[in-house]
């Protein structure tokens, strides 16, 4: 009784063993891949994979084959290996695919070909197949557009065959800067024009699979043009529309060049394209009556556009009498919104009076400083507003009392 007792143990945890390799074998995470080479010759090869096991109810998202020169693999995180991938889509029929690669291979070299499947959770490749290449049809760069001019930000893109869909098969410089890869697909790959580029620059281009390299001049690159700006009388706070050509597509890589900047002024571009630029006035410090500004792509600068301070006009103040310690409130308009850069006075006087609040509409001073000659009470003078070569005086008379 008991020697049947140990049999039955024995056979169940046999049963529990071969249940359990059984539920192992069927819950394989991975698909397995067989891959061959069914011919070889002048224009490339036929290659050929076959699935011997592939997880239930897993969605591919991409399968084909990777062509390598016998280095080993190195695994990256986005499933990418020193090599040129050949994709054939998400759409896998039974449990072989075929593909034929006629690029990338030079004759007389060895290369490895693999079979590669990919869900969104994991990539398998297929045991690598060594062959000798009798050739291949060569990636060819044949130009770059725009050839004729080229502004930094532009988009480039370099026109050929049998690029693929791997951006990091190519490394693309100018002058030995590295260019990122934006878009790439079989006949044409795209690249951003770097912010600061000089005239005569080289764009090169590596194969990275088998060091094939291409150079083509870089376009003319055109000086900015200003062909109009509204409004060219400016006060604090307005916003100056500069039209032209040549501006970066890349609204922060244009720059505005002024001598305001350069005593505190605050000109900030608010919005910015490739045809217009809006350029906010913010705190703008007097400089005579005006000045000048231009806009810089990059190396290259643009003609100086000159504009001008709108004019300080005086509309009105009241009251039209007062004495020392009065505040005077003088309506109109005023380029200029900080108080300590305005003359507030009679007209005739060397001295002005405090200015305690500053708007483009209004000016508030304190009445006081104001000479009278012995024996006088009393002067009847007009308004004088003035800032650093812009000035206006009333029409109107103000009477200060002693």
């Amino acid at each position: 009784m008991k020697l049947l007792s140990d049999n039955a143990i024995i056979i169940l945890l046999l049963v529990s063993i071969f249940i359990s390799c059984n539920k192992h074998e069927l819950e394989k995470p991975f698909a397995e891949i067989e891959t061959s080479v069914l011919e070889i010759d002048e224009s490339g090869i036929t290659a050929s994979a076959t699935v011997s096991y592939f997880p239930t109810n897993t969605p591919l998202i991409d399968y084909g084959f990777i062509i390598d020169d016998g280095r080993p693999l190195e695994y990256i995180p986005d499933f990418y290996f020193d090599g040129l991938k050949f994709s054939l889509g998400r759409d896998l029929n039974g449990n072989e695919f075929m593909g034929r690669i006629e690029r990338g291979m030079i004759k007389g070299q060895q290369y490895n070909v693999r079979g590669f499947i990919q869900s969104e959770d994991w990539v398998v490749y297929g045991t690598p197949i060594q062959f000798m290449s009798q050739g291949s049809i060569g990636i060819s760069f044949d130009g770059i557009f725009p050839n004729d001019t080229i502004v930094p930000g532009d988009t480039l893109s370099i026109i050929g065959k049998y690029f693929g869909n791997i951006k990091q098969n190519f490394s693309i410089k100018i002058d030995n800067n590295d260019l990122p890869i934006r878009t790439i697909n079989d006949e044409l790959i795209s690249v951003q024009i770097p912010q600061f580029i000089k005239d005569g620059a080289t764009l090169s281009i590596t194969n990275n699979f088998n060091s094939q390299r291409t150079n083509f001049a870089i376009p003319y690159i055109p000086i900015p043009q200003i062909t109009s700006a509204y409004p060219t009388e400016v006060m604090d706070g307005d916003t100056m529309v500069i039209m032209g050509k040549y501006f970066s597509k890349v609204g922060e890589w244009n720059r505005i060049e002024s001598p305001l900047n350069s005593n505190g002024s605050k000109l900030s571009i608010i919005y910015s394209d490739e045809k217009e630029i809006h350029l906010k006035f913010n705190v703008i410090r007097p400089a005579g009556g005006g000045s000048t500004l231009r806009v810089g792509v990059g190396l290259k600068t643009s003609e100086r556009l000159p504009f001008r301070y709108s004019p300080i006009e005086i509309h009105d103040f009241f009251p039209q009498e007062g004495t020392d310690g009065d505040t005077i409130t003088i309506i109109g308009k005023n380029p200029f919104t900080t108080p300590e850069w305005y003359f507030v006075g009679l007209e005739n006087q060397t001295f002005g009076w405090e200015v305690i609040e500053s708007s483009t509409s209004q000016l508030k001073a304190i009445i006081g400083n104001i000479y009278l000659s012995e024996g006088e009470t009393f002067a009847r003078e007009k308004i004088r507003v003035s800032a650093n070569g812009v000035g206006a005086v009333s029409e109107q008379f103000f009477t200060y009392y002693k």
